[in-house]
């Protein structure tokens, strides 16, 4: 789990500009790098080989593009760094005085298309997204797979443990169903009887996904940040939030106006 402070007015991410070529770049070329070894452990059905590409080839991405960020990116004009919260208020993040939250570590921050977003957000587009096309391709139903989503918002992702329901993470979660449909659509073409799926077909398949693009920027929309799309939070959370406005910008109502509802 982790949160985020994609807050405009942090003073850390108030000089990031665009990352949406590089970006887009970077994830094109480790999709291009996808390890195929999965293959020879099995993927029988079309099902089994699309788990063998989340799991082998865009699960790890989230953790990838961090340490592409912290390596060959220029803190503060690329990505702000992530920070620990509780008792770190020198950071003047919105968690700062959560101390309870001390070990859960804060995303990093990038502007992609203008809105800023945390890294949280790609593990949700890439990740639960999958999560949402595995419960649309066993039922068929959008909306049974944005129930699971909003289980775990209201649950063990969420309210329950963080006291944020994050409104922002189901949007990135909805844009990755739509991108899993779209890479089914681009794979399923070349596998006969996706019950049976051969070792030939496999290998096309992984070949064939080697050359998707997924177009990432494109897909982000100010509904991703949180200080636009307003999160739920617990009422011990509003306290907190309410001394990091009053600190830090002198004003606990502009939390109260824009970050939850």
């Amino acid at each position: 789990m982790a949160e985020v402070d994609d807050d405009p007015k942090r003073t850390d991410n108030a000089a990031l500009i665009n990352q949406d070529k590089e970006l887009d770049a970077f994830i094109d070329a480790q999709i291009a790098k996808f390890d195929s070894n999965h293959v020879k452990y099995g993927g029988e059905t079309l099902g089994e080989v699309m788990l063998g590409i989340k799991n082998d080839g865009l699960f790890p991405l989230e953790n990838a593009i961090i340490r592409w960020l912290r390596k060959d990116r220029k803190e503060g004009k690329h990505y702000t760094k992530g920070v620990v919260p509780g008792q770190k208020s020198k950071y003047r993040c919105k968690y700062a005085f959560v101390e309870w939250l001390i070990n859960v570590t804060l995303a990093d921050v990038v502007r992609v298309g203008g809105t800023l977003i945390g890294t949280d957000k790609i593990g949700h587009y890439f990740v639960q997204g999958y999560q949402y096309w595995d419960v649309f391709s066993k039922t068929g139903s959008d909306k049974k797979a944005k129930a699971l989503g909003e289980s775990q918002e209201a649950s063990y992702y969420g309210i329950l443990v963080s006291g944020i329901y994050s409104t922002t993470d189901l949007v990135a979660n909805e844009a990755g169903l739509a991108l899993w449909k779209r890479i089914h659509a681009f794979v399923s073409p070349l596998v006969a009887d996706p019950n049976a799926v051969t070792k030939a077909e496999r290998q096309a398949i992984i070949e064939k996904f080697r050359t998707f693009k997924v177009g990432f920027s494109k897909e982000v929309t100010p509904q991703w940040n949180e200080f636009t799309n307003l999160s739920r939070v617990s009422k011990s959370m509003r306290g907190w939030l309410d001394q990091a406005g009053t600190t830090f910008h002198g004003d606990a109502k502009y939390y109260r106006e824009s970050l939850y509802s």
